[in-house]
C-alpha cells in the first residue's frame, strides 16, 4: 500500500464572469528532493491562473489552510463488500490515522448496499477512531454502488466552515452499473461532492 499523505491545501476565491463568486480548495504537491525529502513550494495568489473556457478570471483571495484555518473533517469510507484480505493493510491505515494532525477530525464508515454504516462518528481522538476499524463483511453482505454510498455520506454530512474530505477504500466496482464508462451514480456523486465542496480521494 502506498504511503498516505495530504498535500498543502489552499482556499481559492475567484469571481467567474465578474459576477459569480467561486470558492474551491486546491492542493499543492511537494517537490521531492534527491535526498528523499519533500519541499512544499511557496505559492502566492499571483502565481495562480484561473480561467473559464478561454476567459481569464481574477483570483480575489488565496488563503493557506494552515494555523487557525487548518481544520479538516475526514471520513474513511470502507467498502463492506471488500474481501477480508484488506486487513493486511490495516496497520498502514492505523499509522495514517495516527499521523493526522490534531486539527483533523476522523470518522469511519462502511459502505453497504448503497448506504453507509457509521462505525465511528467524527472525532479528534485518533486512537479511539482507529479502534473502530474492522474487517469488511465481504461479498455475503450484499453488493451495491460505492458511489451511492458516497452520496449518502455527503447528504448526511452537516455543513461546516472547515474542509471536508473523504478517503474511499473500495475496488470502485458498481454492482448496480458494472459496465460502461458513463456511470450515472458516479456522475451524480461527483456532482454532489463538487456542490458540497468535498474532496474525494480513492
Amino acid at each position: 500500500m502506498r504511503k498516505l499523505a495530504f498535500l498543502a491545501a489552499f482556499a481559492v476565491f475567484c469571481r467567474a464572469q465578474n459576477t459569480v463568486p467561486v470558492h474551491m480548495v486546491v492542493t499543492v504537491e511537494a517537490q521531492h528532493g534527491g535526498s528523499g525529502s519533500s519541499i512544499t513550494p511557496s505559492i502566492t495568489q499571483h502565481d495562480v491562473l484561473v480561467s473559464m473556457g478561454k476567459e481569464r478570471q481574477p483570483v480575489t483571495d488565496w488563503t493557506p489552510l494552515q494555523g487557525d484555518r487548518a481544520g479538516l473533517q475526514l471520513i474513511l469510507l470502507i467498502d463492506d463488500n471488500a474481501n477480508s484480505e484488506i486487513g493486511v493493510q490495516f496497520n498502514d491505515i492505523k499509522s495514517f490515522i495516527a499521523s493526522l494532525p490534531a486539527t483533523t477530525e476522523i470518522g469511519i464508515e462502511y459502505m453497504r448496499n448503497g448506504t453507509t454504516q457509521v462505525a465511528q462518528a467524527l472525532t479528534a481522538d485518533h486512537a479511539a477512531a482507529a479502534k473502530h476499524l474492522r474487517l469488511p463483511m465481504g461479498p455475503s453482505s450484499g453488493a451495491g454502488s460505492p458511489y451511492m454510498s458516497l452520496q449518502d455520506v455527503i447528504k448526511k454530512w452537516p455543513a461546516t466552515t472547515v474542509r471536508r474530505e473523504v478517503l474511499m477504500i473500495s475496488s470502485g466496482i458498481d454492482a448496480y452499473y458494472p459496465v460502461g464508462p458513463d456511470n450515472p451514480y458516479l456522475e451524480s456523486a461527483i456532482s454532489d461532492a463538487q456542490k458540497g465542496g468535498i474532496i474525494v480521494h480513492s
